[in-house]
């Protein structure tokens, strides 16, 4: 199987010594919430399991380290803009998160996952086309959009909390290539005096996906707060999760609702990401909070429940506000 498209990251630690070495745990957990960065970036735009990230040599000069990303599939477009997003979110102060932003964040990402899939059908029929002039049009805004997602923001926050006690660092920089090794971005740098910044204490977020699709495996069709078991089709994983969606719980325990081999369901899924002081990722739980749609086969039956709550974020949306959950 042929490699399809290819894209580099640069990372350049600088030092106060001159030296070209990093203490190993330091570096090891940077390189870590790092890659979690991308794959959660990968995630958003729906290519999380097609990208393969290789590390390559390290080179000296401070120390510089070279990530791979490349893919089997035709998505030159997709990939060369998650590579082209790191150096600035990781470079770029993150503003207060506000309700208002992040369902508009959403929303726009829907809108860019389109544009993507499109930009990478045409270079398909067209080769020739430019990836990096198209791609680095959308490139600001998406960042924009993507430093929304607070699983990103603390990865970022845990990255620059591994670095800032670190004596001898002075600054960090990030550069983007394509294919060929050329840079894609001008150095993004981060001096050690703004690394603070990048910091949010927070041992509990809340992330929510108003368009979950899940592959149901284990319903619970009695009374009480069972967990359903079911494939998450954005993560790639099967999760254990509530039903918090009253009406829709209480269909299935009446036996209004059945659940057959391969039926499935989109809702609003919250998902809790718990830290220890480490701030490292400790536990998730899911909840799906509104059932939009039951889908058996080619059936796609809209709920009562996921009409209303479409209408009324439409309607929210029409009146330039997104306070709806």
């Amino acid at each position: 199987m042929d490699i399809k498209c290819i894209n580099y990251l640069e990372n350049h630690y600088f030092f106060n010594d001159n030296s070209h070495t990093m203490d190993a745990h330091i570096f090891n957990k940077c390189e870590y919430e790092i890659l979690l960065i991308i794959r959660e970036i990968a995630a958003e735009l729906g290519v999380k399991d097609i990208i393969t990230l290789e590390i390559l040599p390290l080179e000296d000069g401070g120390l510089v380290r070279w990530l791979k990303a490349r893919s089997y599939s035709d998505i030159i477009a997709t990939l060369t803009l998650i590579v082209a997003i790191i150096p600035i979110v990781l470079s770029q102060f993150p503003s207060e998160l506000e309700k208002l932003e992040v369902e508009k964040a959403k929303l726009e990402i829907q809108l860019l996952k389109k544009q993507l899939s499109d930009l990478d059908e045409k270079i398909k029929e067209q080769p020739e086309v430019d990836v990096v002039e198209k791609v680095t049009e959308l490139v600001e805004s998406s960042s924009q959009y993507i430093m929304q997602n607070p699983l990103i923001r603390k990865r970022i926050s845990n990255y620059y909390k591994s670095l800032v006690d670190y004596e001898k660092i002075t600054k960090v920089s990030y550069i983007s290539y394509d294919k060929n090794k050329y840079p894609i971005n001008s150095p993004k740098f981060v001096h050690k005096d703004n690394f603070l910044s990048f910091i949010f204490e927070a041992k509990e977020i809340l992330d929510i996906d108003e368009n979950a699709r899940i592959h149901i495996y284990s319903p619970s069709l009695v009374k009480g707060k069972h967990k359903w078991k079911g494939y998450y089709e954005k993560a790639g994983i099967v999760i254990d999760f509530s039903m918090l969606d009253k009406d829709f719980k209480k269909s299935v325990e009446n036996g209004e609702v059945d659940f057959r081999n391969g039926s499935m369901i989109d809702g609003v899924l919250q998902t809790k990401i718990k830290f220890d002081e480490f701030d490292n990722e400790v536990s998730r739980t899911y909840s799906i909070i509104t059932v939009l749609n039951k889908i058996d086969g080619n059936v796609f039956i809209e709920t009562k429940q996921g009409k209303k709550y479409r209408e009324h974020k439409k309607f929210l949306e029409n009146q330039g506000t997104f306070d709806f959950l």
